[in-house]
């Protein structure tokens, strides 16, 4: 276990998926955590840098993301941990496929992708039920490397990766002439062994452990807890779980590097299961949320078991939680949700943990900051509670009375965040819905204004 004294700090980041300029901008504006030396970027001593995974795909530096991320790891390889993210190995998954399929007509399992690309950029009206030889036939006059690669993107998810590094690329190399097959080639060449964004994946853990605090990509779950791929036994020590999982991570990078087209468990684990949004056997494609979206902690028999291991906060990313980072609070423990990847707002929050609590700041539009400061034991502050009508106490505008309070509003298969300012007096009519230990009975906690 990744232990420290109780005056460090941990900065976290969490889902930048291509997103160079706010990376940049926050290690700039952080100059008492980060600075920049003629080898790159590093992590000023006695604190710890802890990015949460999804480093590529949907902005225009997913390249110089990652370099910049391995240079805090080469440059500070004690105080940087890099999170593996289900966008990362995806991105091992398309070689893969790109690969195997290389010359070969459309695969059933494409069929649908090449379908839905197709109604969207090119005009088809094509059906769900269309056979795979009419689509092989009306896709012939189009279908190549570049095209079929794209299809596969926006199948993951990642409609704008394409475009994203054909842009990087003009401003990495401003002399040469940047065409679709020369974006083609540096993606494969990024993607197979020894390529920037393989050697990246090699630095990449499955978890970390810092006291009392463990950090992964989605969820820790009952589901997922002591699981390791292959393997029957679950592990029953936190400490050894994570240990084994970042083990069998990097061997299974390691042999994809050797055989792209080897049957991969990690590929498996990574990946959405049957049609729905998360797979909470994997901590890198579970949810803390409801069915409704809304931020959710797991049951409290759950919690207990990962107290009595010395375990009181989780941090993930993975779920975008609208305009700022949450806390979801109960009794003695928390979890810590950092993926703000569609947030309006141009910088980055501010993540800070420490031993005893969670520092969040973030700078509103309107040039308000917004601060959440929650620590481990109960006290009289309403952040991170959920209120009775499940909305959530996000945090403290400051230099005022308000609380910034949100909810998940679920439609037509998509999730939006809303907001809104509260007084204590206004959270108190509304009360503060706390799980206890025993699971089955709620309570109301009253607040004291001081």
């Amino acid at each position: 276990m990744f232990t420290q004294s109780l005056f460090a700090k941990d900065y976290v980041i969490g889902d930048l998926e291509g997103d160079f300029t706010r990376f940049e901008r926050f290690l700039i504006e952080h100059p008492d955590v980060f600075e920049k030396g003629p080898s790159g970027w590093r992590v000023i001593n006695g604190h710890n840098f802890i990015f949460m995974g999804d480093a590529v795909d949907r902005g225009d530096g997913s390249i110089r993301i990652v370099r910049t991320l391995m240079e805090l790891k080469n440059n500070s390889p004690e105080n940087t941990k890099l999170i593996l993210g289900n966008r990362d190995i995806n991105k091992l998954w398309v070689y893969q496929l790109i690969k195997k399929y290389d010359g070969e007509p459309i695969p059933e399992f494409l069929k649908q992708p090449y379908r839905n690309y197709l109604n969207k950029y090119h005009g088809f009206d094509l059906k769900f039920s269309i056979a795979l030889e009419e689509l092989q036939e009306i896709v012939s006059d189009l279908d190549n490397p570049v095209f079929r690669l794209k299809v596969i993107l926006e199948g993951m998810n990642a409609a704008d990766a394409f475009q994203g590094r054909f842009d990087e690329l003009k401003i990495l190399f401003p002399d040469q002439s940047i065409t679709n097959d020369f974006v083609y080639r540096h993606f494969l060449d990024d993607w197979r062994k020894g390529g920037e964004f393989f050697e990246y994946l090699k630095q990449t853990q499955v978890g970390a452990i810092i006291d009392n605090t463990v950090y992964v990509h989605g969820a820790i779950t009952p589901h997922n807890y002591g699981l390791i791929p292959g393997e029957y036994v679950r592990q029953s020590s936190m400490e050894e779980w994570i240990k084994r999982l970042n083990s069998w991570g990097q061997s299974e990078i390691l042999n994809l590097g050797d055989d792209p087209l080897r049957d991969a468990s990690i590929i498996e684990y990574h990946k959405k299961r049957n049609g729905k949004a998360f797979n909470n056997e994997s901590v890198m494609y579970g949810r803390y949320s409801d069915s409704n979206g809304n931020p959710k902690l797991p049951q409290a028999k759950f919690l207990k078991k990962l107290k009595s291991q010395g375990i009181n906060r989780i941090v993930v990313g993975h779920t975008p939680v609208g305009e700022y980072p949450l806390s979801l609070r109960v009794n003695n423990f928390e979890v810590v949700l950092s993926d703000v990847s569609y947030s309006t707002i141009s910088k980055l929050p501010l993540i800070e943990v420490t031993k005893d609590k969670v520092y969040m700041e973030t700078r509103l539009k309107t040039g308000e900051v917004l601060k959440a400061s929650t620590k481990i034991e109960n006290h009289i502050l309403p952040t991170g509670y959920r209120l009775r009508n499940d909305m959530r106490v996000v945090g403290k505008v400051a230099d005022t009375d308000l609380y910034h309070v949100m909810r998940i509003i679920s439609r037509g298969g998509g999730f939006s965040s809303h907001y809104t300012n509260m007084t204590v007096d206004e959270i108190f009519e509304v009360g503060l819905k706390v799980d206890l230990d025993s699971g089955l009975r709620n309570c109301e906690m009253y607040f004291i204004q001081r």
